[in-house]
């Protein structure tokens, strides 16, 4: 009777052991070797991935690329004969600081209207310049199409001779007024009364000005001009018959008026509803 009691311990105790190495198996798999978990009824272990494997694995970003615009350059038309003057040049005027026209192809400015501006809107927004050429102008800031006058009332209208420049600048604040910001035309430092965020685009890619007054805030819309014999500077005035008899920059003489021109937007690529919300 004690042989079998003590037969009967053993076989307790190796039970006990034989439910404990199970245990230990099931619940740290990582811990054991396959010859372990195959002796307690378990499957092997997945295969190791190398170091190499996991850096091949291409990464998930949860940062998104947005589209900054769609680029293209600005080709200049006047507008009371059919004829193309050239295109706006990223080469500012090397004593003046003012773009002017071009017809040299690697020299056409690059700029870009941003995502989601809807063409043919009547809101304004800023159009950024890509490949400016700065050789000439210590402004690094300068990075938006803008407008800039040096003098007088920095008020455009009907009957007014005054004139604004096209120049590269920094960024103003819509449907506020002049303000004095730098541009390429301010040479050694000097701030104009200047204006970037009022360019608008046509569903045809025509671009519009405005000019928002100093004093009363009016809202004039712009007229562009060049005068070819007078430097080439491109000029936007609010009054384009008084601009281009009596402005300063109108005539150069008795018989070389400035002649009116429109800026039109050319795509670099060919389908840039991608990118702008139509108006229908």
């Amino acid at each position: 009777m004690r042989c079998v009691s003590i037969l009967v311990l053993v076989a307790s105790v190796s039970a006990a052991v034989v439910k404990r190495n199970v245990y230990t198996i099931e619940n740290r798999p990582e811990k054991v070797s396959n010859a372990a978990r195959f002796a307690g009824g378990l499957p092997p272990l997945p295969p190791k991935r190398s170091k190499t494997e996991r850096s091949l694995r291409p990464r998930q970003s949860s940062v998104m690329k947005r589209q900054t615009g769609v680029s293209g350059t600005l080709r200049i038309d006047r507008t009371d004969v059919n004829q193309t003057v050239g295109f706006v040049s990223r080469t500012l005027d090397q004593n003046y600081g003012w773009f002017v026209p071009t017809n040299n192809t690697p020299d056409y400015l690059s700029v870009t209207i941003p995502t989601g501006y809807s063409m043919g809107s009547n809101t304004t927004t800023q159009i950024s310049l890509e490949n400016l050429n700065l050789s000439f102008a210590s402004c690094s800031s300068c990075e938006y199409l803008t407008l800039a006058q040096q003098s007088g009332n920095h008020e455009l209208g009907a009957g007014r001779p005054d004139y604004v420049w096209l120049t590269a600048g920094e960024s103003s604040l819509p449907d506020t007024g002049p303000q004095y910001i730098r541009n390429s035309r301010s040479g050694g430092g000097l701030r104009y009364a200047s204006e970037s965020n009022v360019w608008s685009v046509a569903s045809d890619g025509t671009l519009h000005a405005q000019w928002v007054n100093d004093g009363d805030h009016q809202v004039i819309p712009l007229t562009a001009a060049v005068n070819q014999e007078l430097r080439s500077e491109l000029s936007l005035s609010g009054d384009f018959g008084a601009f281009q008899h009596f402005g300063e920059r109108g005539r150069a003489g008795p018989n070389t008026p400035a002649v009116p021109v429109k800026f039109t937007f050319v795509p670099a690529n060919s389908a840039p509803d991608a990118l702008f919300v139509m108006q229908s």
